[in-house]
């Protein structure tokens, strides 16, 4: 399970392990507490190396919670604000930005049409349908 934290990445790259997580207070599934889990490395575009995020364990159901930067989806290298300016850059311009690759920018849009397709949210234009999403939090994945 993947618990979302408000610190950004940069203060967590530089303190590394040293970085003052907040614990969880109890298990989400079974409300028992918490114990560490130590660490586990993940990787962000915004940084060069690996970034060490906390993990706990609940002894109870044996659930494991990660930490994870508000910033960024689960199981996404890319803040959610480069994944929205790189579709808005893609329907301006008509080509992918030159900070993103073709098949990553278009399993983002494939994403964002799904979901907009399942919850009937397309607007005028794919424009309005990119702002609406950001606007509101609304995650593509």
């Amino acid at each position: 399970m993947t618990l979302p934290c408000n610190s950004k990445i940069a203060e967590i790259y530089t303190d590394g392990k040293s970085f003052k997580w907040i614990r969880p207070t109890c298990c989400p599934r079974c409300k028992s507490k918490v114990w560490g889990h130590g660490f586990v490395r993940r990787f962000f575009n915004s940084v060069k190396e690996c970034v060490y995020i906390k993990r706990w364990r609940c002894p109870g159901c044996k659930l494991v919670i990660t930490c994870r930067p508000e910033e960024f989806w689960r199981r996404y290298q890319e803040s959610i604000d480069q994944i929205f300016n790189a579709l808005k850059f893609r329907v301006k311009y008509l080509n992918w930005p030159p900070w993103t690759t073709r098949q990553r920018g278009g399993h983002w849009m494939n994403q964002l049409i799904r979901k907009s397709q399942v919850n009937l949210m397309f607007k005028e234009c794919m424009l309005e349908t990119i702002h609406f999403f950001q606007q509101k939090k609304l995650t593509i994945f």
